[in-house]
């Protein structure tokens, strides 16, 4: 593992550190395997998202782990990360705190947060979410997209000026904010 208290020392940029949340059943998925498993062309969600994200040279690179951890571990194997066990999944928040706690404790930087089950990221998104959170000094930045149909997912809801102002998951959306279809995908880089 690299150094994470500095991504090149006097090139005046932040280290950064990929974090992939793998730990989830994929109840949604109706399968026995962990949704991170399911093959997509010939290979496991995870392995494209790892793919995505090396090349961005992260300092590190973590997988949280919980359901099936041992076989989302070995559908990791080739790629350098380090692997955070979520024994009970209690959620994103709380995933990004097992890892903090248990790897990312002195790392600092920023941190780009991903789902295991996103393989159709691509390496010029990522690094495209990262310069505009350096660029804008943000604190936390969050990727979003518009889908035709955003059934399921958190909807991005809009200040006046074109702000977030907040998400509202699905099941807490009120007909109005249902039409929105602006969605969280889930992906963040936040300074640590």
């Amino acid at each position: 593992m690299k150094d994470g208290r500095d991504a090149r020392p006097g090139s005046g940029e932040r280290a950064l550190a990929v974090l992939v949340l793998a730990a989830g059943q994929g109840t949604r998925m109706r399968s026995a395997h962990a949704k991170v498993l399911h093959p997509l062309a010939g290979k496991p969600l995870i392995r494209h998202v790892l793919a995505a994200s090396r090349p961005l040279d992260a300092a590190c690179s973590v997988v949280v782990v919980g359901h099936q951890a041992q076989a989302v571990e070995s559908a990791c194997a080739g790629f350098d990360v380090r692997f955070a066990l979520q024994a009970e999944q209690r959620g994103t928040g709380h995933a990004v705190a097992v890892a903090r706690d248990a790897v990312l404790k002195d790392f600092r930087g920023d941190v780009l947060i991903l789902y295991g089950d996103v393989p159709l990221l691509t390496a010029s998104t990522l690094s495209r979410l990262v310069a505009a959170h350096r660029s804008a000094g943000a604190c936390l930045t969050l990727l979003t997209t518009a889908v035709e149909d955003p059934a399921g997912y958190g909807r991005i809801v809009r200040d006046p000026s074109g702000r977030v102002a907040r998400i509202v998951e699905e099941r807490d959306a009120t007909p109005e904010v249902k039409e929105v279809r602006e969605i969280n995908p889930g992906i963040y880089c936040v300074r640590s």
